[in-house]
């Protein structure tokens, strides 16, 4: 999930969900956890190692 853009204290959020359907939804900021791209390393070595093969369940 990524924020798009900030209106009146709402956050416009962005993600695309396991069919591939990009989804949009506002949060307050009291809803939404911010992290650093730093702190997501073992996501982008899931998403790399998911492109070479399949991947039936992650936790």
């Amino acid at each position: 999930m990524a924020v798009k853009f900030e209106v009146n204290e709402l956050l416009l959020c962005a993600w695309i969900d396991a069919a591939g359907r990009t989804r949009r939804q506002t949060y307050s900021p009291d809803q939404v956890d911010l992290v650093h791209s730093d702190s997501l390393i073992w996501l982008k070595v899931f998403l790399r190692l998911s492109s070479r093969w399949p991947v039936v369940a992650a936790c």
